[in-house]
């Protein structure tokens, strides 16, 4: 069984009219959970921290020291296999949802699919573990996953170009149902205490900074593929991303909807 651990940042808004919601799910063999849990708790224990979370928030940690720590985390990530799967929410999408529990749905709905797809590849089953959030939106999240997962089918869009004319084809192919691999109830654990979330939560940090970084130059033009040049951290954490068989990250490893 394969678990996706899934966190988010807080949503970013600044006065350059930036509004961006970032959530990174963390693709974990389930019989290599209790190793990875505590090997990433040495790192912990040998730089004396408390726990993850707080590292990017420690002033008194050089960045040549976590620069460190993060080459210690991918290396201890890398051996497990791990992937990493991340959903973005720009502005326009933000503005359209009204409830918080639906920004979370959104974004969650496409690492849901990812998720579903790489369980089919390798003929897997995968559960959902989620850091916790309000009460009153977890409820909600919980509750309409349930529906989703027990009813909806993977749906994907294809579009061929029609020979001798100017014109795509579209069309929508089904991939079978989320619960024939999908265990169709969310849970949720604590990043304080859960070093898997722990490291999930440092990668969709460092993930928000990079894009900040990147809109600031860039605007809509960003390029996702590039993304990993503005920011340090997410440099080394970059060969995790789930990639496409050509090598992009873009639709597969990142998605990003304005």
């Amino acid at each position: 069984m394969k678990i996706l651990f899934i966190d988010e940042t807080e949503k970013q808004k600044a006065n350059q009219g930036k509004n961006f919601f970032i959530l990174v799910g963390m693709m974990v063999n389930s019989d290599k959970i209790l190793k990875l849990h505590n090997d990433l708790k040495s790192i912990i224990d040998n730089y004396n921290l408390e726990n993850f979370k707080l590292l990017r928030k420690e002033k008194s940690i050089t960045k040549e020291t976590k620069i460190k720590i993060t080459s210690e985390i991918v290396n201890i990530l890398s051996k497990e296999n791990i992937i990493i799967l991340a959903s973005i929410l720009g502005d326009i999408s933000l503005n359209e949802i009204k409830e918080i529990s639906q920004k979370y749905i959104k974004g969650i709905k496409f690492l849901i699919e990812r998720f579903f797809i790489e369980l089919g590849r390798i003929n897997d089953v995968g559960l959902l573990v989620m850091d916790t959030i309000s009460r009153k939106a977890s409820i909600k999240i919980r509750d309409e996953l349930y529906e989703f997962l027990s009813k909806e089918k993977l749906k994907i869009l294809k579009q061929n170009y029609k020979e001798g004319r100017i014109r795509w084809l579209t069309k929508i192919i089904e991939k079978g149902s989320y619960k024939e691999r999908i265990f169709p109830e969310l849970y949720f654990s604590d990043d304080k205490y859960n070093n898997i979330l722990g490291v999930t939560d440092l990668i969709a940090a460092c993930l928000q900074k990079a894009f900040n970084k990147a809109y600031d130059i860039h605007k809509e033009r960003i390029d996702l593929e590039k993304l990993y040049e503005f920011n340090n951290y997410l440099k080394v954490y970059w060969s995790l991303f789930k990639r496409d068989e050509k090598g992009k990250v873009r639709g597969w490893g990142i998605k990003l909807w304005w």
